[in-house]
């Protein structure tokens, strides 16, 4: 399979973000996520912000952190479910 988008490195997935106005209260943990998380997996999470689905604009005010702590949930309550089910 062919990947038509080149890797882009962390902080110019920062800088993409910021420039759509995502607000990135600490850098220090928004890198540390970005290296823990692909970026192109946290685009889902964005998307009920983007207030341009052509240019992927963020509202005004959209944290990364708030971001970050969607996804962490979404994936504990995916592994809470899972574990709970093979339980019975």
């Amino acid at each position: 399979m062919e990947y038509s988008k080149r890797p882009i490195d962390i902080p110019e997935q920062i800088s993409i973000l910021t420039s759509r106005g995502l607000v990135i209260d600490s850098e220090s943990f928004a890198r540390q996520q970005f290296s823990n998380i692909s970026y192109f997996r946290l685009a889902s999470y964005w998307k009920p912000f983007e207030v341009d689905s052509d240019t992927h604009d963020l509202e005004k005010g959209t944290l990364s952190r708030a971001l970050f702590r969607i996804h962490l949930s979404k994936n504990n309550c995916k592994y809470y479910f899972q574990s709970n089910l093979y339980q019975n």
